[in-house]
């Protein structure tokens, strides 16, 4: 098996699987391998059970195995359909191979459950900055639609030049069905298409990364929460006798990152050549230089699979120690930020026009 195998041009691209549908997926196969019992007849059973796309997979894949199809070939059809990620493949393959199905998929379980936690706690980590950013929009949409004409209104009775900022924001608010409530809907919209097709609860990291990396320090723990996931991923596949350049791009894919797949690719395909593994992840920056190194360094599989393990928790405490200061002391900034120009830009509304007139009636005096 190789990578090329589970990205082939076949592959037709479906809704990805959400997490708690692979976990839980993967812990009715545990369960039924553990027990002995029979797969496809237990995930018939569970899909007239379960609901959503989890019952129709699991349906999927016990069909596919009454007509004869193995459970890594039903696996693989899925995966190169876009339903299952390439890496639940080829752990599944080497589990089978080995005969440690249901340690592989417990460990899969693990990762997979480690995943969605560093996430959440990310998620709950920008709820307080998104909540503010959205009072702060609205509070901005009020002033130019109701403060800001009564000012203009006020200039204009007391024969006061309106200045260019407060022109600027007249403007705002007579366009503001445009932008003030066309620019919500559209992002209202645009997030319940994303999350119908399933990109905002796949198992890979995708948009949800890309925005999130626009606040403060929200990069540095997607980094870590992602080299976290790489360390043990790379762990998971090489415990279960992956090949090297195999892992490390099953790994690398897996993450979802688009410049960590392609140094990954890269490097494997060095490995592939036949050069040494110092020199064909020389040039994969995208790689935590601390992996890079224990993958260098590393004399055998059983000593670099726990040092893997040991750098990937080091990697999650961060990132999720990170998140927490996200939570705690982001919400505080923000708050005083756009407090404070909302102070700023009222107190420049309200008592510009008010120098003014006194400006005017002390030289009318004069």
């Amino acid at each position: 098996m190789t990578t090329n195998d589970t990205i082939g041009s076949d592959r037709v691209q479906t809704r990805p699987i959400a997490p708690a549908d692979l976990i839980a997926l993967n812990d009715e196969i545990a369960a039924l391998s553990r027990t002995g019992a029979s797969l496809e007849d237990g995930l018939l059973d569970y899909g007239r059970d379960a609901k959503g796309r989890l019952a129709l997979l699991a349906k999927s894949l016990g069909d596919r195995m009454t007509q004869g199809v193995g459970l890594a070939d039903a696996i693989a059809e899925e995966s190169r359909r876009g339903n299952l990620p390439p890496l639940y493949r080829a752990i599944v393959t080497v589990g089978l191979k080995s005969g440690r199905l249901p340690a592989a998929l417990e460990d899969v379980a693990r990762l997979a459950q480690g995943y969605v936690e560093t996430r959440r706690v990310i998620a709950q980590a920008l709820v307080y900055p998104v909540f503010i950013l959205v009072f702060a929009y609205a509070m901005f949409v009020g002033l130019v639609t109701e403060m800001v004409p009564r000012f203009v209104e006020f200039a204009f009775e007391m024969r006061i030049p309106v200045s260019a900022p407060l022109n600027l924001l007249l403007r705002l608010g007579e366009s503001v069905w445009y932008w003030g409530f066309g620019l919500p809907i559209v992002l209202i919209v645009a997030f319940g298409v994303w999350m119908i097709s399933g990109r905002g609860n796949g198992i890979q990291p995708g948009r949800f990364d890309q925005l999130a990396r626009l606040i403060p320090w929200t990069r540095t723990a997607l980094s870590q929460a992602r080299a976290a996931s790489f360390a043990d991923l790379l762990a998971l596949l090489i415990d279960h006798e992956v090949p090297l350049d195999e892992a490390v791009s099953l790994a690398g894919e897996a993450t979802g990152e688009f410049s960590l797949r392609n140094a990954a690719n890269r490097a494997a395909d060095s490995i592939r050549r036949g050069e040494s593994t110092a020199t064909s992840l020389r040039d994969a920056k995208a790689i935590p230089p601390l992996l890079r190194l224990l993958i260098v360094s590393s004399g055998d599989r059983a000593s670099l699979v726990p040092a893997l393990r040991i750098a990937a928790e080091n990697y999650r405490r961060r990132s999720l120690e990170r998140a927490r200061l996200i939570r705690s002391a982001l919400p505080v900034i923000f708050l005083l930020m756009i407090g404070g120009g909302a102070v700023a830009l009222y107190a420049a509304a309200l008592f510009g026009p008010v120098t003014l007139i006194y400006d005017n009636l002390s030289r009318s005096m004069g």
